[in-house]
């Protein structure tokens, strides 16, 4: 038998007070009535496997091993077992980051109160079944599509349609998935579940996929696709040109041509990549950190500006009321019983009325007739009792008698770093979400928010790494300043109130100042845009639905796990402990890959420009003089598994924290052309000097040839590890001593006997007077590569200074 139809189970008029029974839950899961969707968690296994396998270059691989396989070279395919190790390194890395990441995903995964039985109860959004009722209060994203039985709230839908305007919705009306609530607190009934919900086939509006503006992804496609252009090119010019060599002599002729083409695949820069990145990923998830999007870690580390909200981030998001100032002739205990219920009637979950309950933990005394929560465009929340209709909220955005003298009045507490909330009395109830006339100042509220311990730490850090800090905030500009000031915040005496200005007037003076007070989520947006367009890398930082604008439009969105669902959907990477100090090491983390990868991939570089040189002109050698590409792989097996394997792998994953500059394939390049054309100078050297040496033979100058390509990546390995220390000296003396010492074995033991079959270098016909040309000729590239870097880094740091 199938599972039941969905269309078996007819919709109910479900009670918003008693909500669905245990048996109509269950009736609803049997039927598949559930909003259980696929989630995506990082690469699915399936992808995992097929970005690692298969690969573009591992099928040149695969047909080059078919050849050797079948020429009967079996000492030439030892470069397999390099690749082979590097993919199951980068399976088994990228499982465990999926596993990783599918048990931190909980931590963090949505969940909504649903009323069954009768009784509130806390579910996964992934649990709600139709017709379940569903409490939605700001902040939560709206898990299916739903009707409002009860309640009403204002709504944002600019995850689903682009548009960022709030919208207010009451009973009767719909709200879709994907949207999510900024103000109010609703009662709702489920309608659609699962893949029938509106969002569903818009995957990319319940959690944001940024347009990817990663310069690893964008220059690495646009590298490989054109090596493997180059590639394909030069192995049909080969086939054609040889082919009947192929025919008459395919043993020899396929070692040659494994040789080229090998050479000049950067196989492992991809699985490189990919190895850094999921090691960032892992060690981040040990750091209590969530990567949603593996390329955020290189945006997170080019970040030159970090934008931020003050609570939270600056203090560690707890208030206390220090003072209520009576402005009215009702008694102390009257006004604090007002204040709590405003607070209960809108009710208002944010850090203010949070703070404002603990201070007055009273019962409702009062109905409220009409309500306006929270909301953080207007800076207040309303309630209409019977008795009159009251607001709190910011002095400024109050249309109130003697405004001037109460500001000059606030401004001493404002001065010190102090928020305060007037609690005035309007003149006409609430109509249609908005009050009119003026209102008269009942009480004004003084608090006081705790600055984190570790902030000057934590931005000296930032300070220290070249990171601009930005401070936004919806409260008085000028106690947000002085709350910077405290926290060790360079230039917070910069400071500016946008309560008035339009969204023109926000982009003029977006970078004149480091702190701004009283913004608006659409003008958040626009001064992440003014920064990007200033040619910042831009983090933003956020907890809350006003948050949401800015974190979208910012290069790399990093949330906390105790915000607002939205806020976390929405956003790159998740502070699991909501700890804004851990930051520093999430910087510091993305920067290792980065720069390491930077570091790394010029050693991958330099060996397939050589290739592509040498591939070339023995093309043209052919055609002049019959003159064919003389290596095969065997000869770069200490290039190969030695500088670029153990090297680079163990440069890959040291910590190095340096800030980044540049764009990453000109980095790359820097580093790969000069070390290219060391080589090609030494082995070209080495070749032309003895070609006309009728006591060598051609094998033994190939040999030689051989030699300075073990030796000389050294070098180059030398500089990508400059400035020398511990770790990268230990590195490359490791590397060094297991090159040179594989030559040296080899000349002792195998010169009597002849070739030395692993690296295919024959060393019974190389003399002491040759080895110490050879020395000659690799001291003199080295020195002359190491000069000319040496010169190209002090012009290039004199015009930094400049």
């Amino acid at each position: 038998m199938g599972a039941p139809k969905k269309d078996k189970i007819e919709a109910l008029e479900t009670d918003p007070i008693q909500g669905l029974s245990s048996e109509e839950v269950s009736e609803r899961v049997r039927s598949k009535l559930t909003n259980k969707t696929k989630q995506v968690i990082g690469k699915s296994y399936f992808e995992i496997f097929v970005t690692n396998i298969f690969t573009f270059f591992n099928l040149l691989l695969v047909i080059i091993a078919t050849l050797l396989i079948i020429a009967e070279r079996y000492s030439s395919l030892i470069f397999a077992t390099v690749y082979i190790a590097n993919i199951c390194i980068g399976l088994y890395q990228d499982i465990k980051a999926h596993r990783l990441l599918a048990k931190l995903k909980v931590l963090v995964e949505p969940t909504s109160i649903v009323i069954r039985d009768q009784q509130e109860q806390k579910i996964s959004i992934n649990e709600i079944v139709r017709d379940d009722i569903v409490i939605l209060s700001a902040g939560n994203q709206i898990p299916a599509d739903s009707t409002i039985v009860e309640g009403e709230v204002g709504i944002n839908e600019s995850l689903i349609t682009g548009e960022s305007n709030i919208v207010y919705k009451t009973i009767g009306e719909r709200l879709f998935s994907g949207s999510y609530v900024v103000s109010g607190t609703v009662k709702c009934r489920v309608i659609h579940v699962g893949k029938e919900n509106y969002a569903t086939s818009l995957q990319a509006t319940a959690r944001v996929q940024k347009a990817n503006s990663s310069q690893f992804k964008k220059s690495l496609k646009y590298l490989f696709l054109t090596i493997g252009i180059i590639i394909a090119v030069i192995a049909i010019l080969t086939i054609g040109l040889h082919y009947d060599h192929f025919v008459n002599d395919f043993k020899n002729e396929v070692g040659t041509f494994a040789g080229s083409m090998i050479a000049m695949i950067p196989g492992g820069l991809y699985l490189l990549t990919s190895f850094s990145l999921t090691v960032g990923v892992i060690n981040l998830s040990q750091k209590r950190t969530l990567v949603q999007e593996f390329y955020s870690l290189e945006m997170l580390a080019r970040s030159t500006m970090l934008c931020l909200d003050k609570t939270g981030t600056i203090t560690d998001g707890t208030m206390r009321v220090m003072t209520l100032i009576n402005k009215s002739e009702e008694s102390i205990q009257s006004l604090e019983l007002l204040i709590s219920n405003v607070i209960l009637a809108t009710k208002d979950k944010n850090a203010t009325a949070q703070a404002l309950l603990e201070a007055y933990p009273f019962e409702k005394t009062d109905k409220a007739l009409e309500v306006i929560p929270f909301d953080s465009r207007y800076k207040f929340s309303a309630a209409t009792f019977h008795k009159g209709t009251y607001v709190i909220g910011a002095l400024e955005f109050l249309d109130v008698e003697n405004k001037k003298i109460l500001l000059k009045e606030t401004e001493v507490y404002s001065k010190k770093g102090h928020r305060v909330l007037a609690l005035a009395k309007a003149t006409n109830p609430i109509k249609r979400k908005t009050i009119e006339g003026k209102m008269k100042i009942v009480a004004l509220l003084v608090l006081e928010e705790h600055i984190r311990e570790d902030a000057k730490e934590i931005f000296s850090w930032f300070s220290d790494n070249g990171v601009k800090i930005r401070v936004f905030s919806g409260d008085n500009a000028k106690a947000v300043s002085e709350i910077a000031k405290r926290a060790g915040i360079k230039q917070s005496e910069k400071y500016i109130s946008l309560g008035d200005m339009s969204l023109d007037e926000v982009r003029q003076n977006a970078l004149k100042y480091v702190v701004f007070g009283r913004v608006s989520p659409e003008q958040k947006e626009v001064l992440i845009e003014e920064f990007k367009k200033a040619k910042e890398v831009v983090a933003m930082t956020g907890d809350g639905v006003n948050d949401i604008l800015a974190l979208k439009k910012s290069d790399c969105s990093i949330a906390m796990a105790s915000g607002a669902d939205a806020a976390k959907n929405v956003s790159q990477l998740v502070l699991l402990d909501s700890n804004f100090s851990n930051l520093p090491n999430v910087v510091a983390e993305g920067r290792r890959v980065v720069n390491n990868i930077q570091r790394t991939g010029a050693l991958f570089l330099m060996k397939t420009i050589f290739a592509v040189f040498f591939s070339v002109l023995f093309l043209i050698t052919y055609l002049i003089d019959g003159v064919s590409f003389p290596f095969v792989p065997n000869n770069f097996y200490l290039w190969e598994m030695s500088v670029i394997g153990l090297g680079a792998l163990f440069l890959a994953v040291e910590e190095n924290s340096e800030p980044i500059e540049g764009k990453f394939i000109t980095n790359v390049f820097r580093n790969a052309v000069p070390g290219a054309i060391m080589m090609i100078i030494g082995v070209l050297f080495t070749y032309l000097f003895y070609i006309d040496d009728v006591a060598l033979h051609e094998g033994t100058i190939i040999s030689m040839a051989a030699i300075v390509m073990g030796i000389l990546p050294l070098v180059l390995l030398y500089e990508v590890s400059r400035p020398l220390n511990l770790y990268r000296s230990l590195v490359l003396g490791g590397v060094s001593f297991i090159n040179i010492s594989a030559l040296i074995i080899g000349f002792i033991v195998d010169r009597p006997s002849g070739k030395h079959e692993l690296l295919q270098i024959d060393f019974s016909k190389i003399l002491a007077h040759n080895v110490m040309q050879l020395a000659l000729i690799i001291v003199t590239c080295a020195a002359l590569y190491i000069s000319a870097t040496s010169i190209i880094r002090i012009i290039r740091g004199r015009g930094k200074k400049k």
